[in-house]
C-alpha cells in the first residue's frame, strides 16, 4: 500500500496514543519531525530517563534515517542492540511502539535485576567484613569504617556503577595517612578490568595492608572489629557453633527447648563468659578482634560486658544522671580526631612540620583540654539520650522498672567504652511496644557507639537482629532470618487455610498428602501448612477437596517462628 510520509506519521501517533493508554508511566513526544515516547525509570537506587523515537518508513527509505531510535544514560548498562538491529513491526508493515515499549521494558527490568544482584553480592561481602551503613538511604553509596587499635578510620565507596570503577572519597583522617591520589594509583584500581573487576573488599584488604605496613602495626589487627566463633561448644545445648560478626551488629539468641528456663539461662552465660575469656572449659575457637580469647589483656577483658552487673547499694540509691558514672572511670573515644591516630601517624614519619610545631604548643594543648571537656559533657548527654533515660535522670536507680534498669546498665557499660554487650531478656517484663522501642534504641546505640550486642531473647526481639543463633533440641542453627526461614522447602513458602466445619473424612484426606507438612493452629479451623512442592499446586488439591468448606487461605514467607516449628516437624 502506498502511503505518503504525512499519514505514515499519523498512523504512528495513533499507534502511540494507543500504547500510551495502556502504558500510564509514559507520554508521547515529538523530535527530528516525528513522533516518539518518553518515560522517567526509577531504578531503585536512582532516577534515569528514556527517549524512544519511531521513524515512517518513507524516512528510511528516502533519508536513510533509522527505524527506531533510543535515546537514554543507561544505554551503557542494558544492551539495546537487539531491539535496534531486529525491531517489531505491526501488519500494516509500520513499526510497532506496543511491541517495541514491551521489549524495551522486559529489556530494562530483566538487565537491572542482575545488575542490582550483582550490586547486593557487593553489599553482602562488604557487610560479612566491615562495619557499613548506606548513606543517604542509597543501598550502593556505602560509609565503611575501619578499626585499628585506639583509632578508626573511614571511607565512602559509590557502587552503583559497578562493574565500573567506582567513586572513593576518604575521611579527613584518612587522607592524614594516605593520599586519594597513592590509593587510586594501587594496581588493581590503575588497571580497573570491567569484565573481571575486584570485589570491593579485595581494594579495602590492600588499602588495609597498605596501613597496617605504613604504621608498623601487627598483622592480626587486620580483624580489629571481627567477633569470630568458630565450632564452639559450651554446654549440653550449645553445641559446634560457628559465626563471623563485625562491630555495629547484634546477634539474637532463640532457644526452643523442652529443658527448663534456667538451663538455658546457664547455657547461654557459659557462652558469654566464654567470649569474654572468663570461662575456660570450651571446646572451638573465639578470637575477639584478631586476638585468641585465652590470650586477651585484662584491659580487652573490661571492654566486654557480660549484663546486668551487680551494683553497690550506694549506686542504687543515687539518682540515674549520677549513678550512671558512679565509680567508673570515664572512657570516650573520638573516631576521627584521635591523638592516637596522630601519635601513629608521628611515629611513622608521616606528619609536617607545621603539625609538630602545632600539636606540642602550649596553646594547642589548651585547646585539646577544652574539647575533652566538651566532649566528656556531650558523651553522657549522648548516652542518657540513645539509652531512653534523659527524662529519667533523676529518678533513683532502684527505682527503675526491669527494662529501664537493663538500659541503664547498658549505659554504664558504654561509659566504659564497651566493645561486646550480652545479656538475657525476660520476655515478661517488655510488652509489644517495649520491643519495637528497645530494639530501636539498640539500632541507635549499635551505630553510634560501634558496639556487638549478643542478645539472648524472645522471637519478637531476636527476629529483627542481624543475625540469629537458633537453639532446638536437634540442632543449632546460626544465619540471617532469611538465609533460615530458606531453608523450609519451597524457599521458606507456607499456606495458611480457613476452614468452615470440614468432614472428618476431607481433614483425614488432608492430613494423608504426601507433599505437605501440617500444623493445626485451631481445631477444624485453622491450619499451617508446609508445601514440600510447588504450593500453587498445593492450594489447587485443597480447593478441590474441601470446595465450599474452605473459606480463606493465603501463601505468606514464612517467619522466624515458623522456622522452628517446622524444625520440630522433621
Amino acid at each position: 500500500m502506498n502511503r505518503t510520509r504525512k499519514e505514515e506519521l499519523e498512523l504512528i501517533r495513533e499507534k502511540i496514543n494507543t500504547t500510551i493508554r495502556h502504558s500510564e508511566h509514559y507520554w508521547m513526544i515529538y523530535k527530528k519531525d516525528t513522533f516518539g515516547v518518553s518515560t522517567i525509570l526509577d531504578l531503585d537506587y536512582k532516577r534515569s530517563y528514556i527517549e524512544i523515537l519511531f521513524f515512517p518508513n518513507q524516512d528510511v527509505l528516502e533519508k536513510a534515517m533509522p527505524i527506531l531510535e533510543i535515546y537514554t544514560p543507561i544505554e551503557t548498562e542494558v544492551d539495546f542492540n537487539d531491539v535496534l538491529i531486529d525491531p517489531d513491526f505491526d501488519d500494516d508493515g509500520l513499526i510497532s511502539p506496543m511491541k517495541i515499549i514491551n521489549r524495551i521494558d522486559e529489556l530494562i527490568e530483566r538487565e537491572f535485576q542482575y545488575h542490582l544482584k550483582i550490586l547486593d553480592m557487593e553489599v553482602k561481602l562488604i557487610d560479612q567484613r566491615f562495619e557499613n551503613y548506606a548513606i543517604d538511604n542509597i543501598p550502593y553509596f556505602r560509609e565503611i569504617i575501619l578499626y585499628f587499635p585506639e583509632f578508626s578510620t573511614e571511607l565512602k565507596v559509590d557502587l552503583e556503577k559497578y562493574p565500573l570503577k567506582p567513586t572513593f572519597y576518604f575521611s579527613r583522617n584518612l587522607l592524614k595517612i594516605i593520599n586519594l591520589e597513592t590509593f587510586l594509583d594501587f594496581e588493581e584500581l590503575r588497571n580497573w578490568e570491567e569484565l573481571n573487576p575486584p570485589h570491593i573488599t579485595d581494594i579495602i584488604d590492600h588499602l588495609i595492608n597498605y596501613i597496617l605496613k605504613l604504621l608498623r602495626l601487627v598483622e592480626y589487627y587486620k580483624k580489629y572489629q571481627i567477633l569470630l566463633l568458630k565450632k564452639v561448644s559450651t554446654g549440653q545445648l550449645i553445641n559446634n557453633i560457628s559465626l563471623k560478626v563485625h562491630r555495629g551488629q547484634s546477634i539474637g539468641i532463640l532457644f526452643n527447648t523442652k529443658k527448663e528456663e534456667f538451663i538455658e539461662k546457664a547455657n547461654v552465660m557459659k557462652l558469654y563468659n566464654a567470649i569474654a575469656g572468663k570461662e575456660q572449659v570450651f571446646s572451638g575457637t573465639i578470637k575477639f578482634f584478631g586476638k585468641f580469647v585465652q590470650l586477651l589483656s585484662q584491659e580487652d577483658q573490661k571492654r566486654i560486658f557480660v549484663l546486668p552487673k551487680p551494683i553497690e547499694p550506694k549506686i542504687s540509691n543515687q539518682k540515674v544522671k549520677d549513678a550512671i558514672k558512679s565509680n567508673i572511670k570515664i572512657k570516650f573515644e573520638s573516631s576521627f580526631e584521635d591523638e592516637e591516630l596522630r601519635t601513629k601517624i608521628q611515629e611513622a614519619g608521616l606528619s609536617t612540620l607545621i603539625d609538630e610545631l602545632i600539636t606540642k604548643g602550649y596553646f594547642w594543648k589548651f585547646i585539646t583540654f577544652l574539647k575533652k571537656f566538651k566532649k566528656k559533657r556531650d558523651f553522657i548527654k549522648k548516652i542518657l539520650q540513645l539509652t531512653g533515660l534523659t527524662f529519667k535522670e533523676n529518678q533513683k536507680v532502684k527505682d527503675l522498672e526491669p527494662i529501664d534498669f537493663l538500659l541503664f546498665s547498658i549505659a554504664r557499660a558504654l561509659i566504659q567504652s564497651a566493645d561486646i554487650i550480652m545479656f538475657s531478656m525476660q520476655e515478661e517484663i517488655f510488652n509489644r511496644l517495649q520491643y519495637k522501642e528497645f530494639k530501636n534504641a539498640l539500632d541507635n546505640i549499635k551505630k553510634e557507639f560501634h558496639v556487638i550486642f549478643l542478645v539472648e531473647g524472645p522471637e519478637e526481639f531476636v527476629e529483627n537482629c542481624d543475625k540469629v543463633i537458633t537453639i532446638t533440641d536437634k540442632k543449632t542453627e546460626v544465619g540471617i532470618v532469611d538465609e533460615l526461614t530458606c531453608q523450609v522447602p519451597q524457599e521458606g513458602e507456607i499456606i495458611k487455610i480457613e476452614l468452615n466445619y470440614p468432614t472428618e473424612e476431607t481433614l483425614k484426606t488432608l492430613f494423608n498428602l504426601d507433599s505437605v507438612i501440617i500444623i493445626e493452629e485451631r481445631r477444624n479451623e485453622k491450619y499451617k501448612i508446609f508445601p514440600k512442592k510447588d504450593a500453587t499446586q498445593v492450594i489447587k488439591k485443597i480447593v478441590h477437596l474441601f470446595g465450599s468448606e474452605l473459606i480463606n487461605f493465603e501463601i505468606v514467607k514464612c517467619n522466624l517462628r515458623d522456622y522452628i516449628e517446622y524444625l520440630k516437624l522433621i
